[in-house]
């Protein structure tokens, strides 16, 4: 009877994994940056890869911790009528602070987004690599 209750919790919250960015390793989590992607179940993306590495788990990340600095997120829509549709944002990290990835479809569109939320500030901090804000600007400091 236990192993059933196991597997439907299992089943009910999926495989979550953390990523650690490479060199992160012995870091404390005070000195990273945490990305939460929390709501993965029911934001239908799928995190393909993590700074152009493509080597960042199998199934869906729950969560990243990536060393302060500039990072780029690729996600894959995993639900029709967007499947397929992969997206990157980048953004800058900062030590010890937290981020949520929210998912912003608009199916008018066809389309699909996602932003890099500073939960503390309560705002995007994500960019297109085309728009990329001033290396001075500290877009992620709480106001």
């Amino acid at each position: 009877m236990c192993g059933r209750w196991f597997l439907l919790a299992f089943v009910v919250t999926g495989c979550a994994l953390t990523y650690r960015a490479p060199g992160a390793d012995s870091a404390k989590l005070t000195d990273l940056a945490i990305v939460e992607n929390d709501r993965h179940w029911m934001n239908n993306i799928i995190i393909d890869l993590v700074d152009r590495d493509d080597k960042v788990g199998v199934g869906h990340l729950g969560r990243l911790e990536l060393p302060p600095g500039q990072h780029s997120i690729s996600a894959t829509w995993r639900a029709p009528p967007l499947e397929g549709q992969q997206v990157t944002r980048w953004f800058r990290a900062q030590a010890g602070q937290h981020y949520r990835l929210i998912v912003l479809p608009n199916f008018t569109m066809m389309r699909w987004r996602f932003a890099v939320i500073h939960v503390e500030a309560g705002r995007a901090v994500d960019f297109d690599i085309m728009n990329e804000p001033p290396e001075t600007a500290n877009e992620n400091a709480p106001r």
